[in-house]
């Protein structure tokens, strides 16, 4: 190794951490989602520490893919699955209602078929008489208790 060399890789260690800096992280706007708006202003900040040496960076590039350390990655994994969590709990509570309101107009719907089946038979009374000869087959009881009054239809009406 020659002192060129050594002095390089002793200028080469402060570049990760000016790309990190650059970079930071934004919950809102994570540093992945532009990489060349990234890689811009890694090249600035470069350009302006490597000024003093005497060294021009003319451009810089992505040797390899951009990897994110881990503890920021499960923290993206983390907020992802509590968002996630929180929709299905909206959808939950969504459903929830939409169920409580059908049961709400079932209920609805029934008391106005019974007030309206009630008005009938209160205003004719020969509802109840037709509904007794529509439900009769035609046979008398064959058990007939004593004083018990037998279920007849009234043929005069």
């Amino acid at each position: 190794m020659t002192v060129q060399s050594l002095e390089l890789k002793r200028r080469r260690q402060p570049l990760r951490p000016l790309i990190g800096f650059v970079a930071g992280y934004d919950e809102d706007r994570p540093f992945f989602e532009k990489p060349a708006e990234l890689i811009r202003g890694a090249e600035d900040d470069v350009r302006r520490y490597m000024a003093p040496y005497g060294l021009v960076v003319e451009r810089l590039y992505w040797a390899s893919n951009v990897r994110l350390p881990d503890t920021v990655l499960a923290q993206i994994n983390a907020k992802i699955a509590n968002e996630q969590a929180a929709l299905a709990a909206q959808a939950k509570v969504a459903q929830a209602k939409a169920d409580a309101e059908a049961t709400r107009l079932r209920g609805s719907a029934e008391a106005d078929a019974i007030k309206a089946k009630t008005l009938a038979l209160s205003s004719n009374p020969m509802l109840i008489e037709l509904t007794k000869a529509e439900r009769w087959d035609g046979k008398l009881p064959t058990t007939v208790l004593p004083n018990g009054t037998l279920p007849f239809i009234d043929a005069s009406k």
